[in-house]
């Protein structure tokens, strides 16, 4: 019987550690209850605060997009007024450099052209009765006239007939070797490219190819009439060699052209 009282006293003592041990899990249950439930709260709190901020940032965030193309569209319409303010002091500010010339700098002198043909473009749409409309265009008509006079000094100065010497060794060689006849400086031929290229597509009536054939011609007349000249070793040419200087003397005219 003491032996089962006892037994009945370890079974009863450890009911009552048991019990504690649930106690302390109950207790901790319930204050990570009462956690659990002040976090959800908070969340809730802090998931309604973000709506309201939404709520109230929405607007705002349209507003500044309005605001932001509005700023666009301000300094958009600032470019083009000033591009239009430039078209009405065009005249005044490159006048001086169109009746100037291209003094050396073709490309510059066409850029200027240009400009001045985007000013006539803007005045021909939007504003014909415009007092810098035919200001512009005489501004404009007077450089297309320099630049052909240009166009003329730079063939003119640069052409000269092949001396009689040159066509002598030329004619003795074969054509792979004659294609070292310099007719134009490379740089000279550069400019009168692009002269004849902005006067042919911007002037349908221009005869700038006629009058670069005429000069051409001329100096190929000149080259050709020094193979015959008296002294120049002509008379002691063989036939076959007149002939070949003859024919290389033609292809003068089409060699070193411009317009291609």
């Amino acid at each position: 019987m003491e032996g089962v009282a006892e037994k009945k006293r370890e079974v009863e003592e450890k009911l009552r550690q048991d019990e504690k041990v649930v106690d302390v899990l109950r207790e901790s249950l319930e204050k990570s209850d009462n956690v659990t439930k002040g976090m959800v709260t908070i969340l809730e709190s802090f998931a309604n605060r973000l709506q309201k901020m939404d709520q109230t940032i929405q607007p705002l965030y349209r507003q500044t997009l309005k605001l932001t193309r509005l700023q666009t569209n301000v300094e958009n319409s600032l470019i083009e007024l000033d591009r239009i303010i430039g078209f009405h002091h065009m005249a005044d500010d490159i006048e001086g450099r169109i009746r100037e010339g291209p003094s050396g700098n073709i490309e510059g002198y066409l850029k200027l052209l240009e400009r001045l043909e985007s000013a006539l473009s803007f005045f021909n749409t939007n504003n014909t009765n415009s007092i810098e409309l035919p200001r512009l265009n005489a501004l404009y008509d007077d450089g297309m006239e320099t630049l052909t006079k240009d166009f003329l000094n730079l063939l003119k100065h640069d052409s000269k007939p092949v001396p009689i010497q040159v066509l002598n060794d030329i004619a003795s060689e074969s054509p792979e070797e004659s294609q070292r006849l310099e007719h134009l400086p490379e740089r000279t031929m550069r400019d009168l490219q692009a002269i004849a290229n902005y006067l042919v597509i911007k002037r349908e009536n221009t005869d700038i190819t006629g009058v670069y054939a005429q000069i051409r011609s001329n100096q190929l007349g000149r080259s050709l009439s020094s193979l015959k000249e008296p002294g120049q070793g002509a008379s002691q040419l063989s036939a076959t060699t007149a002939l070949r200087k003859a024919s290389f003397a033609c292809k003068l005219l089409s060699c070193g052209c411009v317009f291609r």
